[in-house]
């Protein structure tokens, strides 16, 4: 971990490092639970979202890391099942947040995250696979519809059912 890598990624400085692999072992104990939970505490809660609104650590990145590791953990399952949908990440307050967009209407700011997320047929989640972060252009400017994002998941999922022997993609 002292390397500034975890995973395969890069985050270029050792407590960086340390404090995402922490992160990370607190979340996946606390699968269904809130930041605040996992994290256990107040000072920790406060550097997990500290570390979060880093700009030296991006999401994209992180996926990249992910995603052979799910892959790692959909071999040898006889069944997958690939989900999708499009939630909203509403951050409509606190006003003037870097990064938001709008939603369903011109006063509801956030992103939408479109990721397909891997499952076993007992609801076991294997991970993501990949996924697209984005907001609707101001009214009147073209946007990116959910179903473009939908067919670009499905081609990742038809992508990846190709290379993965023995398992039956659904």
């Amino acid at each position: 971990m002292g390397s500034g890598r975890i995973g395969g990624l890069e985050l270029g400085d050792a407590r960086r490092t340390r404090r995402l692999s922490r992160l990370v072992e607190e979340l996946s104990a606390h699968p269904l639970g809130s930041l605040p939970v996992a994290s256990g505490g107040w000072a920790e809660t406060q550097a997990a979202y500290r570390l979060l609104a880093n700009p030296a650590l991006e999401w994209r990145e992180g996926l990249e890391v992910h995603t052979p590791q799910t892959r790692e953990r959909m071999a040898g399952q006889p069944v997958v099942l690939c989900i999708q949908d499009s939630p909203e990440l509403d951050v409509t307050t606190p006003p003037g947040m870097v990064g938001r967009g709008r939603l369903s209407y011109e006063a509801q700011h956030g992103r939408y995250v479109h990721p397909p997320l891997v499952v076993t047929p007992p609801g076991a989640a294997l991970g993501v696979i990949a996924a697209w972060m984005g907001a609707r252009a101001p009214k009147g400017k073209a946007t990116v519809k959910a179903s473009v994002r939908g067919r670009e998941g499905y081609g990742s999922v038809a992508e990846l059912a190709e290379v993965t022997a023995g398992t039956r993609f659904v």
